[in-house]
């Protein structure tokens, strides 16, 4: 089913505002905390090259994938992926609950700098760096560790009072109000929204990266950002795990977002263009981020070493006496933001004004990404059959979303609620991204118009060559990930006895792709005899849903334009405005390989040592979510109909779970079935009753 364009759909106003409203999603809090810490976590400037290369290797291709889809099929993910095939629905329920659950924690991050911002209007207690540290843990977010292990200054308390902080509590009702009224309209409101929130904060933080690169010491900060360079991290599978991790999350793909952002374009608009502004606009914001702390950063150690103890109190050890002023370097994820920035800004002359524009940047940055997930998550349910047969309005879908997501943030406000923001954002991000991603290339790559596979090369060749190909992929993993066993090494792991991990590696991948041959040949043999070797090859190994995407988007540039066709093909390759082909490699093969690769290395590494050295019980909720994420996606593989308009049901003849158990869920009303006959059968008693609902009382068989 591929429906055409809907008229009466919400669209943006005009091409320049979806632009805006897309980089305003990826571009967020992420690119200001998150990113700069990976940065130094990970070997300096060295960290750039994996965070390119998953750029352009995953986030890009996946990226037009989601603006592709949403665009042809004109609706959210799980309509968009249903489209494809109607077991795939669960892919986009999948990818709206990872934004939901992300939101859920993001909003309580904006709150926090509400907080900050509010208090910018008083006295500043962040003028160094134990008031500062001090006056975020104990004050706004009132915080207590879950295991004891925190070594940060002026957190001892260990273990929830079942307290929290009514600061954040009040501060996370005014960001979700704000949410609200942004998205409240759909499109329509979000569109103006962006107009401002989205150049606001770049034109500022440009601004504050320029007064940060003035202050004395900032060479120093900028050259651990980019002049230290560690290649030994790059044959650490953690690094290319985190990039692709950050990739996704800053990017909001795997989310529904660019999917939902994208169905509300005409049809006819090429989004190749698009693709490109959005992930390297996303890039260079995430770029320009890291100027602007790490020069704050050298700042923060000149001063250090230079004796400031507004500085050194910060970072002293208490039982010893030591410090080290490079330490500062080190700094984790919340404490560059919400601890060193804020100090920072308190030693610029008007402290006041410059500390109430960083937390406001911070605000209006996390708003854009914040309602964008919240679009997402409400598109979806709009856009869903059950929601057409029951007729819900976008009003009271986005209310119910906004409400529900605020009650579930408030969890996080507790006083260890950070550990617990912690460890959801490691799980959605380290393993619902990435598992999100993988079935998104599978969707496309393998089943999507597999039906045309089918009928060119024949049923058996083509599901011997899927299966034969899914088997070698899963041999290889095994191999890779189940013969090495890891030591304990200073508290990380290392992989010091034989086998080495690389050598395994090498074996692993000639044990797959020996296998895999051996499918193509046994596939190649079996195809319909009728095809030359090329045809074989074509359909066998091909892309043809890849194909179908690219070319309603190519034929907006070329009108004529057919996949196999050399000046085609060659238009493609060189055209700012087309997909190449080599982007259908990129989601049939590699993408979904290295992901799976990524998605394996940290369940091992996980398996071995537990992560934040949490303890099992406490992971466990993380754990919950995702395998919950997975449970959804099976839910309409087993139960398509349930999630059909009311005549596609009826003509379904496809397995279904409740008819196999006897059940006909056409004649639920509790999912809507039915009742788009009974408001049709309403609409025409009133016709003929001249519009009295007492007349047409009468007339009602009940």
């Amino acid at each position: 089913m591929e429906p055409e364009e809907e008229v009466n759909r919400d669209r943006w106003s005009s091409r320049t505002v979806f632009i805006l409203a897309s980089i305003g999603s990826a571009v967020g809090l992420g690119n200001v905390w998150r990113f700069p810490y990976l940065v130094a976590s990970y070997g300096g400037g060295t960290f750039l090259i994996p965070y390119s290369i998953c750029l352009v290797a995953f986030g890009m291709p996946i990226l037009l994938l989601e603006l592709a889809s949403g665009q042809k099929f004109q609706g959210g993910d799980v309509e968009a992926f249903g489209a494809m095939n109607p077991r795939l629905r669960g892919i986009g329920l999948m990818s709206v609950f990872n934004a939901f659950t992300i939101i859920t924690y993001y909003s309580v991050i904006i709150a926090w700098s509400f907080c900050f911002a509010m208090q910018s209007f008083g006295k500043l207690p962040w003028r160094d760096i134990a008031s500062a540290d001090s006056y975020f843990y104990n004050e706004v977010i009132q915080f207590r560790a879950l295991n004891g292990d925190e070594d940060t200054v002026s957190r001892t308390d260990v273990g929830t009072d079942w307290d929290g902080s009514w600061r954040a509590l009040m501060a996370l009702q005014v960001t979700w109000i704000a949410i609200y009224l942004c998205v409240y309209k759909g499109v329509r409101s979000a569109g103006e929204v962006v107009k401002f929130t989205m150049p606001f904060p770049i034109i500022i933080l440009f601004i504050i990266m320029i007064a940060a690169c003035t202050l004395d010491g900032a060479g120093d900060g900028l050259d651990q950002y980019l002049g230290n360079w560690d290649m030994a991290v790059l044959g650490e599978t953690d690094i290319w795990s985190a990039a692709t991790g950050q990739v996704f999350f800053t990017l909001g793909v795997t989310m529904g977002i660019m999917t939902a952002y994208s169905s509300f374009n005409p049809a006819n608009q090429n989004i190749v263009v698009d693709e490109k502004f959005i992930s390297l606009g996303d890039y260079a914001i995430a770029f320009m981020a890291g100027f602007t702390i790490y020069a704050a950063l050298g700042n923060a150690n000149k001063e250090c070493k230079d004796g400031n103890q507004s500085i050194i109190v910060g970072i002293i050890d208490a039982e010893t006496g030591e410090y080290d002023c490079a330490d500062i370097y080190q700094t984790k994820s919340m404490g560059l933001a919400f601890v060193y920035m804020a100090y920072i800004t308190s030693t610029i002359p008007g402290e006041a004004f410059w500390s109430f524009i960083w937390f406001t940047t911070l605000f209006t940055l996390g708003i854009d990404s914040a309602f964008s997930m919240i679009e997402a998550v409400t598109t979806v349910i709009g856009d869903t059959q059950m929601a057409h047969r029951m007729g819900w309005r976008k009003e009271v879908i986005t209310a119910n979303c906004c409400g529900a997501a605020f009650l579930l943030a408030a969890l996080f406000t507790f006083d260890t609620g950070l550990n617990w923001l912690d460890i959801v954002d490691f799980y959605v991000n380290s393993y619902g991204l990435l598992f999100t991603g993988i079935l998104e290339c599978y969707a496309v790559g393998w089943v999507y118009k597999i039906e045309v596979q089918i009928e060119k090369a024949g049923g058996t060749a083509i599901a011997v060559y899927n299966i034969i190909s899914l088997v070698a992929l899963g041999v290889g993993l095994c191999v890779a990930f189940m013969w090495p066993k890891p030591n304990r090494v200073d508290g990380t792991l290392r992989y010091t006895d034989n086998p080495a991990p690389q050598s395994v590696a090498l074996v692993a991948s000639f044990v797959g792709i020996a296998i895999w041959l051996v499918g193509i040949v046994a596939s190649i043999l079996m195809a319909n005899p009728a095809l030359s070797m090329f045809e074989k090859v074509r359909y066998i190994l091909g892309w043809e849903g890849c194909d179908e995407l690219r070319k309603i988007v190519n034929q907006h540039a070329y009108p004529e334009w057919q996949s196999y066709g050399s000046t085609d093909e060659w238009n493609a390759l060189t055209s700012s405005k087309t997909i190449p082909m080599y982007w259908c490699f990129f989601i049939k093969y590699l993408a979904p390989i290295c992901l799976s690769v990524m998605f394996c290395d940290v369940m091992r590494n996980n398996y071995f040592k537990n992560y934040g050295n949490y303890s099992d019980e406490q992971l466990k909720v993380g754990c919950t979510i995702f395998w919950f994420s997975v449970v959804l996606t099976i839910i309409p593989a087993l139960t398509p109909i349930m999630f059909m308009s009311a005549k596609e049901a009826q003509e379904y003849s496809g397995w279904d779970l409740t008819r196999a158990l006897g059940f006909e869920p056409t004649t639920w009303t509790w999912l809507g079935f039915g009742l788009e006959d009974e408001k049709q059968m309403e609409e025409a008693m009133l016709q003929e009753t001249g519009g009295s609902t007492a007349e047409m009382a009468e007339i009602s068989p009940e």
